[in-house]
């Protein structure tokens, strides 16, 4: 039946004139659809493996890739495969995550899977194979070591008791630290030069690492060996040759078949010797306790107790002499093992201390050699420093001033007017309903040069998906630095920002959404900090920056908050309930209640504040919390805030005259904008002497057409990496042009095959406006990045407009091919190839006027489902009113203008006049012997009363229709999307 359908088919392609060139046109375009539709979407039976790097060798895999730093070749392949990334060690796969968000997510879906430690042989043999808790495989052995470790060995009561323990060893520690250094008190004084000779050099390794070994001992073993010298000496060499065993590259583990040349090295060797060494020091230990445990047994005439030992191995031994399925399992070995893994936790411990020692005093060091002074120093500079001030807004708030190189936080619960305030600091709020001032140095801001020097992030993370971190910098660097800057000043400005963020591991990573994988949500945080800091902006505003983020991610967060204001920027930012330590980056704070200020200073006085209010803040109490929870709870009794408003009133008058008229305020006669440029900010995009004479600041940084480009290569490079959606729209229009030419299959020219020809033109169109309503959600997906962008001048909203209609023509023009090839010979259509090009041009038209529309509505509302609301009920009435189902000539006098603004109309009325408008169009012709045409197809366009316009005119009128959507589109992204509250 196929076959004779398909020689129908072509039998009468044959005889239509311009059939060939048409058959070379379906040929051509079937292919590449079925091509996309079968290879696009073919499921791949291999496995869905992590990327992993290329030049795998046989034998060794990766492991020349490693090479001695372990830590940065690792680093420098996840910045090229990702932060999930498949190695091979020889015969061992290894999976390398290099993402906090990720790591937590494989731990909490696979943690069976990954809970066991890699089999190595210097693990092994110092575990008693593997009898130990620490490299124990995943399984029931391991559950009732952990469970003996947790419930016996570190509980709460147990850690209580070795507190005398520990203060002990720390003030031991520290008497060493002062008689290592000579006495000397200024030890870590900031004041005192590196130079000074009272500075005398102490080995804090050796003596943290005799610390923590101490404390593990007394509480592990009973007893410290550092005192003894030779025993102690002979220890610590023990446990030095242990780790270093356990640090050598071991072939043997990587490549099994090749661990004979263990036995040549020497290593099997070494490893023999330290745990022969060390069974024989854990043997005597054992021992020891075994005997002391029969002498206090003797002496009290009773047996030990199971659970109330001073340390680790008398407790371990009493577990075993106590039996039970769990004692049983508690032998010689067993015990040694568990002691070892307690000693293990000691270079851990030492290596963290170690570390934050390290940062500690490197971040110290740092402010030496990079001269970042405090903002006290900072202000009796030569350079004139920013201050916004802003006094008597409608908050009823006191005059208040956010200082360069310090971080102001806006506090208070749900409603407290947190985000108001940081809006009206911004310039976010109409100045209509806004009372008070703003004002930077004095000056009133004008509202261009604010955008310039400013940033607002806003509370959602709105970013690219399928664009990595870098590219989403460069991209915002591309918008916001000026066109004077070259390619290589851009990229050296996105990696410092890179830097400065922490965001070096993550550069290359996708941003991800809900259906991909991508950065963390911190990250996620960090970028869209990133993006709005990369023109180097003098005031920073945040809202709510760190809600929704862990304590850990809030932290981070805020560190590079403080980082960003220390290098001579205002940050400002509105917090629901920061932790103690987020507290602790914050200079100065504002807590709000109802849009009244209870409190406003440093965090450092509010203890005082609360003391003097006549609310100490309990000991141990964060003090922040006490303060939201103190007001909080006065809001809930009518005028309750108003006793802790009105003292705070009375505080700031009392320090308002050496707090606001300082020189920060009132002793600056420097302009705002020649500040600016004193301070390097701008000067690339503006010209001194213009800005001397003219007083005036270029809007934006690139000219359209350039502002264009970028946003076009921006949407191209987010989209090609989900071809999908772009494959599913060529599928779309391939499968509803099939559904057509399968319907209205070669339709004859009968008076009812008229009808069907004709219902088959409105269908056509309509159903290109309908499958045009997918850009609702393309659009109002991008359309808070758009706000946001253009708020602050990244790019015209011309340009956006410009850059949305340029960038759908291909796509459009695509699907216009596509379908009207896939209907035009299969249904009959009359002609040849100037019809079949006019067809083409008509659903071009017609796919452009819809695209434009639906963009126009998008435009106009905020939701996706507002959107449907909108656009369906308005396509269904161009329809009904574009003479399809009822001639224009019997529409009412009232509903007239409708027909003439349907979008439905113009391309519907072209493809009819493009079919039957030919003066020599016979249609039904007599009987012999005249043979007579009794109609033609000027009487079917008659009869559907579409003589008024040509079917050019209904071309032009359609494309100019869209062109006219894409202005109301303008307009109302112009006055539509301000992104300023009323």
């Amino acid at each position: 039946m196929s076959l004779r359908v398909l020689l129908q088919w072509g039998s009468a392609l044959m005889e239509q004139p311009g059939a060939a060139t048409s058959l070379l046109i379906v040929l051509f375009i079937i292919p590449i659809g079925l091509f996309f539709i079968m290879f696009g979407f073919k499921t791949k039976t291999k496995l869905h493996l992590p990327p992993s790097p290329p030049n795998k060798l046989p034998i060794l895999g990766h492991l020349f890739q490693i090479g001695r730093l372990p830590h940065v070749n690792l680093q420098r392949l996840a910045r090229k495969h990702g932060s999930l990334m498949l190695l091979y060690l020889g015969n061992i796969p290894l999976l390398v995550v290099s993402s906090a968000e990720l790591a937590k997510e494989i731990f909490h879906t696979h943690d069976h899977v990954f809970a066991s430690r890699p089999f190595m042989y210097v693990a092994k043999k110092f575990s008693y194979n593997y009898k130990d808790f620490a490299f124990t495989p995943y399984g029931e052995y391991w559950k009732q070591m952990r469970k003996i470790c947790v419930l016996q060995l570190l509980n709460a009561k147990r850690i209580h008791s070795f507190r005398s323990i520990r203060t002990e060893e720390v003030a031991a520690m520290l008497d060493k630290i002062s008689s290592g250094s000579g006495g000397t008190s200024n030890l870590s004084s900031p004041s005192s030069s590196p130079d000074d000779k009272s500075y005398v050099a102490v080995d804090l390794t050796g003596i943290l690492m005799s610390f923590t070994s101490d404390v593990i001992c007394r509480v592990a073993l009973g007893r410290k060996y550092s005192d003894e010298e030779m025993i102690g000496r002979k220890f610590g060499d023990m446990v030095r040759d242990m780790f270093c065993l356990f640090s050598v590259e071991n072939v043997g583990d990587f490549i099994p078949w090749l661990s004979w040349v263990n036995n040549f090295n020497g290593l099997y060797r070494k490893v023999d010797k330290t745990f022969k060494e060390f069974d024989g020091f854990l043997d005597v230990v054992v021992e020891e306790h075994i005997q002391g445990r029969k002498k206090r047994a003797s002496l009290l005439s009773t047996s030990s107790d199971c659970t109330t030992e001073e340390d680790f191995v008398d407790v371990l031994l009493g577990i075993h002499e106590c039996g039970g399925s769990t004692g049983d399992l508690l032998e010689k070995d067993n015990i040694k093992a568990i002691v070892l893994n307690m000693e293990g936790g000691s270079k851990v411990i030492n290596d963290e201390l170690n570390f934050q020692v390290r940062f500690e005093l490197g971040e110290t060091s740092m402010s030496y050699e990079d001269d970042i002074e405090e903002p006290n120093n900072m202000m009796k500079t030569s350079i004139t420093p920013f201050v916004l001030a802003f006094s008597n807004l409608s908050y009823s708030l006191n005059t208040g001033e956010a200082r360069e190189g310090e971080i102001l936080a806006i506090l208070g619960p749900s409603g407290s007017g947190k985000s108001t305030l940081l809006d009206a600091l911004a310039n976010r709020i109409s100045t209509k309903s806004l009372k008070g001032s703003v004002t930077m140095n004095g000056e009133t801001l004008e509202v261009g040069v604010l955008k310039m020097i400013s940033a607002y992030v806003m509370q959602d993370d709105l970013l690219f998906p399928m664009l990595t971190v870098e590219e989403t910098l460069m991209f915002s660097a591309e918008f916001r630095l000026p066109r004077s800057f070259s390619k290589t000043k851009k990229m050296a400005r996105v990696q410092a920002v890179i830097d400065e963020l922490g965001l070096r591991n993550a550069a290359n990573t996708l941003i991800g959404d809900e259906g991909h994988r991508g950065i963390s949500g911190g990250e996620r945080r960090r970028v869209s900090i990133g993006v709005d800091i990369i023109h180097d902006p003098i005031m920073l505003f945040l809202d709510e920056p760190i809600s929704g983020l862990d304590s850990s991610c809030a932290y981070m967060v805020v560190k590079v908050l403080q980082r960003i204001a220390r290098t001579g920027r205002i940050v400002i930012m509105s917090v629901h309930q920061p932790s103690s330590r987020v507290v602790g980056l914050l200079d100065q704070m504002i807590f709000l209640s109802q849009g009244e200020t209870v409190y406003y200073g440093s965090p450092t006085h509010l203890s005082l504040f609360l003391s003097d209010f006549g609310h100490p803040i309990p000991e141990n109490e964060d003090r922040a919390e006490f303060m939201l929870d103190l007001y909080s709870g006065l809001e809930s009794i009518p005028g309750g805030t108003k006793s802790i408003v009105e003292f705070n009133k009375l505080r700031q008058k009392l320090v308002n005259n050496q707090q606001f008229n300082s020189d920060y305020s009132n002793g600056l006669r420097v302009s705002i904008k020649q500040a600016i440029i004193s301070r390097g900010k701008l000067n690339d995009s503006i010209n001194v002497i213009d800005v001397a004479q003219t007083s005036t600041i270029s809007k934006f940084a690139n000219p359209f057409w350039v502002e264009i480009v970028i946003l076009v290569k921006r949407s191209l490079t987010n989209s090609k990496r989900v071809p999908k959606v772009f494959m599913l729209q060529i599928g779309g229009v391939v499968f509803i042009g099939c559904i057509l030419a399968s319907v209205y299959w070669q339709l004859d020219k009968t008076g009812r095959g008229i009808e069907e020809r004709i219902g088959f033109f409105a269908f056509i169109v309509t159903t290109i406006f309908f499958c045009s309503t997918d850009v609702l959600a393309v659009f109002l997906q991008e359309r808070y990045i758009f706000m946001r962008e253009t708020t602050y001048n990244s790019y015209r909203r011309s340009s956006y407009v410009l850059y949305h209609s340029i960038l759908v023509i291909p796509s459009l023009f695509i699907f216009s091919i596509l379908l009207a090839s896939l209907t035009f010979l299969p249904v009959g259509l009359d002609g040849g190839f100037s019809s079949f090009l006019f067809y083409f041009f008509a659903i071009f038209a017609s796919f452009w006027s819809a695209n434009s529309l639906v963009s126009l509505v998008s435009g106009l509302v905020s939701q996706v489902t507002l959107g449907y609301i909108v656009v369906m009920p308005l396509i269904g009435s161009f329809l009904h009113l574009s003479g399809f189902f009822i001639n224009r000539d019997r529409i009412p006098s009232y509903w007239i203008w409708f027909h003439y603004i349907s979008a439905v109309k113009y391309p519907y009325q072209a493809i009819l006049l493009n079919e039957f408008d030919k003066p020599n169009m016979c249609l039904l012709e007599g009987v012999a012997p005249d043979r007579s045409c009794l109609l033609f197809g000027l009487d079917i366009v008659r009869k559907e009363d579409a003589t008024d316009l040509s079917k050019w005119s209904c071309f032009w009128i359609t494309l100019a229709m869209g062109v006219f959507y894409r202005i109301l589109l303008y307009i109302s992204l112009l006055f539509g999307s301000r992104n300023k509250r009323k």
